[in-house]
């Protein structure tokens, strides 16, 4: 697998004109965002949040929240009715949380190691479904 960057999956984004250049929020608003949750996000979702709005009609980020059944999760995205959380709780490097889905009424179950690996599973599928093989 080569080096993780997040840099190249935005640019995957921006390639399908789905990545639209309009920050989605500053610094400073991220850094509100993390007192308000008690916790820092991961540094390739800040990237991304800096960058700009990912939007794919189903796909879109939530304002953050903590899952209301359990609060080492917080909620930051949903895709068609499945919703993505960052465990919070993990022990992991450089606060790169894994990533987790609740599909329908199910519990959190692990689905990424991290939000990297996560939103370039997302690209690909997108770019599959915008130019299928």
């Amino acid at each position: 697998m080569s080096k993780k960057d997040i840099e190249q999956v935005i640019k995957g984004f921006e390639k399908l004109n789905l990545h639209f250049k309009t920050p989605k929020h500053t610094e400073e608003q991220i850094h509100e965002m993390e007192k308000k949750i008690g916790c820092s996000l991961p540094p390739d979702f800040r990237k991304t949040l800096l960058a700009g709005y990912i939007d794919k009609g189903t796909f879109h980020f939530l304002p953050l929240t903590r899952y209301e059944k359990d609060e080492r999760y917080l909620v930051f995205g949903q895709w068609n009715d499945d919703k993505f959380l960052f465990d919070t709780k993990a022990k992991v490097k450089l606060k790169d949380y894994p990533v987790f889905v609740i599909a329908g009424r199910s519990e959190p179950e692990k689905c990424f190691d991290n939000f990297h690996d996560w939103l370039k599973t997302v690209l690909n599928a997108v770019n599959r479904a915008n130019f299928p093989g």
